[in-house]
This record gives structure tokens, sequence and C-alpha cells, in this order.
């Protein structure tokens, strides 16, 4: 048990860097068009947070950054769907980034939710 303690205090303390980090993508490089650089820097947060690294929900959000980045900056519907799905699998009631909603973000993260809700996600997290 007290194995366990220091990687639960690990991930903790990756939860705080990493939300700060892709806050700091979001406002930073994908509000000043640099998407190929806040992809770099959301792959990098993906990896920190692989195994115990993060929390589900940290994950998610992380997986909402590329999303978002992917579809309302690079364009790449597709591929901002499948990072949303990567994202509602670690928190079903995951949400988008409010202030960085396009049109083609919310048609991803829609799509998202109804693969999703269709392989078993929660529908409950659909009607949010």
């Amino acid at each position: 048990a007290l194995l366990a303690w220091p990687r639960a205090a690990v991930a903790a303390g990756n939860d705080k860097d990493i939300l700060e980090l892709v806050q700091s993508v979001l406002d930073v490089e994908y509000l000043n068009t640099k998407f190929d650089d806040a992809v770099t820097k959301l792959e990098l947060a993906k990896q920190a947070c692989e195994g115990d690294g993060c929390s589900p929900k940290v994950r998610a959000k992380v997986f909402i950054a590329l999303g978002t980045v992917l579809a309302g900056g690079k364009k790449k519907v597709k591929e901002a769907e499948e990072a949303f799905v990567e994202a509602l699998r670690e928190d079903p009631r995951a949400t988008l980034f409010g202030d960085y909603i396009t049109s083609e973000v919310e048609v991803a993260f829609n799509n998202a939710r109804k693969r999703a809700s269709s392989s078993g996600g929660s529908s409950q997290a659909n009607a949010t």
C-alpha cells in the first residue's frame, strides 16, 4: 500500500502541470495560429499522461484540446473526431473548451459523442 502512495502523488502533480500546459497551448499557440506547435505540445502532454501519469479527466482534457486544434485550427475534422472519441473514453462527461468552439470543432465533437454512445458510452454524457 505504501508503494502506491507516491505514484498517486505523482499523478496529482502531473494533473496540475498538464492542465496548465493545455490552457497555455490554447491561449498562446492556438490563438496565435501556431497549430503545429500546439499539436506538438499536446502530443508531449499525452506522453506525460500515459499510464498513471494523469487522471482520466486530465487525459480527456488533453484529447479535447488536441481535437480542438485539429478541427478548429488545422481543419482536420476526422482526426479531431478520433481525439474526441479518445477523450470520451477517458471521461464520458468531457466537454469542449467553451472559448474555442468553432463549427468544425462542434461537428467533430458531436460525431465523436455519437460514436462513443453507440459503443457503450454513457447516454447521460450525450445529454450534456
